[in-house]
């Protein structure tokens, strides 16, 4: 009965705490799959840094010879041969300090729309390896610095997103349907800790309901927590119920005198 008495504040307060907790879910959900999507970036880009290294240790070699990065005959191969080895490498490039490409395993080694950009991080960052991913390309960079202190050159190693993009749609599906199981099983813990707070103001509600209608309910039927304001209201009741019956006296005695 105390439930029905207050079931619009109940309609109103329960959907308006299921949308605030979907919207937080639905912004962690989001949040978690950037995240997961950046952790993927990052361990792929870290893949393609070992391979980097291994490039960097030959250019290093050949560049103590005497070699600029243009002439290193066997350039061509190692890079090819590093590429088509790894396992998540799609294409390499070597580009000289002001960021021309020397070689490549591929025609267009960096998209067009993406040069400047790529450039700009990989050659004028502080971190000797970057990552950065443009267009479903994610291309990590690794400077070379030369035997007198100087930049010759940056291996420029590039893999497609859709690596790890399955991975990525099963983990927010799988946050999808979790968060969704949390959504729904939130008015089933809401209503009854809603019930619980709201349970003197219902019965406050019954209480000032009943009075007006003329009956005064007992005490058993009031919330402990309401006990003494409901007997001060009894009390407030019986008096103005006393008052009126004194009220008709007089004036059916003012109608009998009028009358003789």
């Amino acid at each position: 009965m105390r439930g029905s008495a207050f079931s619009e504040i109940y309609s109103k307060v329960i959907p308006a705490v299921c949308v605030v907790v979907a919207a937080m879910l639905a912004m962690q959900g989001g949040l978690s799959v950037i995240k997961f999507k950046s952790m993927a970036a990052q361990a792929t880009a870290s893949q393609m840094q070992v391979v980097g290294s291994t490039i960097e240790s030959s250019l290093l070699r050949w560049e103590q010879l005497g070699l600029g990065i243009a002439e290193m005959e066997r350039l061509p191969e190692l890079i090819m041969r590093e590429a088509t080895q790894s396992a998540v490498i799609d294409r390499i490039a070597i580009l000289n300090p002001v960021g021309n490409v020397v070689q490549a395993t591929a025609e267009l080694a960096i998209l067009d729309a993406d040069r400047a950009a790529i450039l700009r991080r990989i050659l004028s960052a502080n971190e000797a390896e970057t990552v950065i991913e443009r267009r479903g390309w994610i291309y990590s960079g690794r400077m070379i610095t030369g035997s007198t202190g100087d930049i010759i050159g940056a291996v420029v190693m590039v893999a497609p997103t859709s690596l790890f993009m399955p991975r990525l749609v099963s983990l927010g599906q799988n946050i999808g349907w979790t968060y969704l199981m949390i959504a729904l099983s939130v008015p089933a813990l809401v209503l009854p800790v809603v019930m619980y707070q709201f349970r003197g103001f219902a019965s406050l509600y019954l209480v000032l309901r009943d009075m007006r209608a003329g009956h005064v309910p007992a005490q058993s039927a009031v919330h402990p927590d309401m006990a003494g304001l409901v007997a001060k209201l009894q009390a407030g009741h019986a008096v103005d119920q006393d008052v009126r019956a004194k009220v008709d006296v007089l004036a059916k005695d003012v109608l009998k005198d009028g009358a003789a």
